[in-house]
């Protein structure tokens, strides 16, 4: 998979969510509470990836200030985004933990029930109505 995104954030979440839903559903691990952390998810990277996009070569930023005297000076500084990207990337690694994306937590979140589905056999009783007791069976059958 390729890292570049397309440039809007709001781009970046919608491809993150399908991504990360899609390796939930496929572990089986996906509940309908997991979407809203999942969105939660998929905004905080989007903002993280776009904070970083900002900051990459840009560790050290000049800015001009008054010292004691009234005089302008041009200091050197550490990029304020720099807090905000690592502000970020802690809140994605936290979120991505509590839905076993890492693979420290992948063995942690035990996989969903399948759901029975109901079979319906073509003149039996439970075409006619809901009276019979219906034949169970798992969708992977």
């Amino acid at each position: 998979m390729s890292l570049k995104y397309a440039a809007t954030p709001q781009r970046m979440t919608v491809t993150e969510f399908k991504r990360a839903s899609k390796i939930l559903l496929d572990r089986g691990k996906a509940t309908e509470g997991d979407f809203v952390t999942l969105a939660a998810y998929s905004e905080v990277y989007a903002r993280w990836r776009e904070s970083k996009a900002e900051v990459i070569g840009k560790f050290m930023i000049d800015t001009t200030i008054k010292d004691s005297n009234g005089v302008m000076k041009v200091v050197t500084r550490l990029n304020p985004l720099i807090k905000g990207c690592e502000a970020a990337e802690s809140r994605v690694l936290q979120l991505a933990s509590k839905l076993g994306l890492t693979p420290a937590d992948r063995d942690r979140v035990k996989p969903t029930k399948a759901k029975l589905a109901v079979e319906v056999i073509p003149g039996s009783m439970l075409a006619a109505g809901p009276c019979a007791s219906p034949k169970r069976r798992t969708p992977a059958e």
